[in-house]
């Protein structure tokens, strides 16, 4: 009866019409006074090492907010195959980011420019094809042509590395990319981690990856990606500080942005890990997404506070919600700039691009097949 006695019914349509939202309004009003807790210690950093401190802080809580990374385990890679041209070269790679989870990549490296160059991280956007998609596997054909060597992988869920595939039926389970995501994410809470951490972990080993490279200049390191590979873009950034420089176009994504503590003020607090190194978010006029600039906004007061504003940038080009030609101009642009290439044209040059299944890993297009 005593536990009869603490049921309320709601009788009325309104009555559970707040009932349904009761949690979600606790939940905002709690990341309310978070917010203002997090302003009023913003406002309070005015040097380069205030902002140290405040991001020693953050780094020591990462744990809680992505969830504890897996050990650094061997990237056993292998190179399994290539395709030359007269200007570039393409590998194809996989390697382990944690014991017989595999990654699938494109390695671009060019051949008339000097060597070692600067690496480019390309993680890839919400594609089923990952980064055989024509976006992906552009960029890295114009990073190489550029002077860059730049490695595009596949992010769990998308190209070759489907989560939910049938090898009888030769189907996928659950449609990859976004589905994908959340099927596999949602889990993750349970075990005290989160999408978000094993993407930012397999982003780490993949720079493991890239400058263990002899091609590879590994003072020079950028990250350049769109949608859900540019939130992976400023995530790999603010958790790694090899990268030296980071272009990210149209940055979101339901499960990259969902950490075990809720949202914005993670993220906030994320963000602020990558001041003072350069930041460059673009976004397309036409995409109607000028809402990215609450990320710039985040990130500003620190950038001040370190006392150069001049290395965050937030940019409108020419197109929609894509990592088409003015967006990676862009991105070149700003990784020129920073990473000693000041000389060189950001004007993507001409060249033939490749199919995604001669860029394919493994030899039938998934590595669970």
């Amino acid at each position: 009866m005593e536990i009869m006695n603490t049921i309320t019914v709601f009788e009325t349509a309104d009555q559970r019409k707040w009932a349904t939202i009761a949690f979600e309004q606790f939940i905002s009003r709690k990341e309310a006074e978070l917010e203002k807790q997090i302003d009023n210690e913003i406002s309070k950093l005015k040097s380069f090492e205030d902002v140290k401190k405040w991001q020693q802080r953050v780094r020591s809580q990462l744990n809680d907010i992505l969830g504890e990374f897996p050990k650094r385990t061997p990237l056993r890679p292998r190179i399994v195959g290539k395709i030359e041209r007269s200007d570039i070269i393409v590998e194809k790679i996989i390697f382990e980011s944690q014991p017989r989870y595999y990654i699938t990549a494109n390695l671009y490296i060019p051949k008339k420019h000097p060597l070692p160059a600067p690496g480019i991280l390309v993680p890839c956007g919400h594609t089923a094809q990952g980064k055989g998609f024509r976006l992906y596997r552009d960029t890295g054909i114009a990073l190489a042509r550029m002077g860059y060597v730049a490695l595009v992988y596949d992010p769990t869920g998308q190209g070759e590395r489907s989560e939910c595939f049938d090898p009888k039926t030769r189907r996928h389970i659950v449609s990859r990319t976004v589905s994908q995501h959340h099927w596999t994410g949602k889990p993750c809470f349970l075990t005290g981690m989160t999408l978000a951490g094993y993407r930012t972990w397999d982003g780490i080993r993949s720079l493991d990856y890239l400058c263990s490279r002899k091609e590879v200049d590994a003072n020079r390191i950028g990250v350049m990606g769109n949608s859900g590979g540019g939130a992976m873009t400023l995530l790999i950034t603010a958790v790694d500080e090899r990268v030296k420089v980071c272009a990210t176009a149209h940055p979101g994504g339901s499960m990259e942005n969902t950490h075990l503590r809720g949202r914005r003020p993670p993220d906030r607090r994320i963000y602020s890990l990558i001041p003072p190194r350069p930041c460059r978010i673009i976004v397309g006029r036409e995409s109607g997404e000028e809402e990215h600039r609450v990320k710039f906004e985040i990130m500003k007061p620190f950038y001040e506070a370190c006392g150069c504003p001049e290395r965050l940038d937030f940019v409108l080009v020419d197109g929609k919600h894509d990592l088409k030609r003015p967006k990676r101009e862009a991105a070149y642009e700003w990784l020129n700039r920073w990473l000693e290439r000041t000389g060189e044209s950001a004007i993507e040059p001409r060249f033939r691009t490749i199919s995604e299944r001669r860029l394919w890993c493994t030899k039938n297009g998934q590595v669970i097949y």
